[in-house]
């Protein structure tokens, strides 16, 4: 890396980094991760699931070292459903096939339901579905070979329950009151509070000069 001078290192699956049997291996893990990317001088990126949240928090130097980018999945917001439709839209359009169709967009509910709102999980069940039409000699692209190659119920809920966890560790703040204590701060004031309640709502008047005609020289 030193000669070679990469613009970064990238490390995919990353969380596999965590499968170690003790705190102390998985300390190890982040200092090596910490030395090389001193030593070279070189970015190193990790790419990997929630699961490699237990790496970035079990240190405060890997914390004050690392910048932390969350991908998150497409929610039930009217915006990001508008997103995932478009995403279907574009899947939609490429399709290998002799007919069009607008499976894609006609079970969108589906396709967001078996994907979970991860384009990950759906392309995924796409390839499948695919290739199993393709094979079979079809024209085109119908629900049931979507249906027979999407993830189970089962499955989904499961999937569902790590990734709540996921989400909810990531959105999880202490807040600032808190922080602040620990370093021994006084309380934030707001700044409504600092105005005597005798003057809330009251408008102040800046002075106006009164009219007058000056004299000329």
């Amino acid at each position: 890396m030193k000669w070679q001078r990469p613009l970064a290192v990238i490390i995919d699956d990353a969380q596999h980094l965590g499968k170690v049997s003790g705190g102390w291996q998985l300390q190890n893990q982040v200092d090596c991760l910490k030395s090389l990317a001193e030593i070279t001088e070189t970015v190193h990126v990790l790419i990997g699931t929630y699961e490699l949240l237990s790496l970035h928090n079990v240190s405060a130097q890997l914390i004050g070292r690392s910048f932390f980018i969350h991908f998150p999945r497409y929610g039930s917001t009217d915006e990001e459903i508008f997103q995932f439709k478009a995403v279907l839209s574009m899947i939609q359009d490429l399709l290998p096939f002799e007919e069009k169709t607008d499976v894609l967009l006609k079970h969108w509910e589906f396709c967001y339901e078996r994907s979970l709102g991860c384009v990950g999980n759906l392309h995924r069940m796409l390839v499948r579905a695919v290739h199993s039409a393709l094979w079979a000699g079809e024209k085109t692209l119908s629900e049931q070979y979507l249906e027979r190659h999407a993830l189970s119920e089962a499955d989904c809920y499961l999937m569902m329950l790590e990734i709540y966890e996921g989400e909810r560790e990531c959105s999880f703040s202490p807040g600032r009151a808190e922080l602040r204590k620990m370093l021994g701060l006084t309380p934030q004031i707001a700044f409504n509070q600092l105005i005597p309640e005798a003057s809330r709502g009251s408008t102040i008047r800046v002075k106006e000069r009164k009219p007058a005609r000056d004299v000329m020289e």
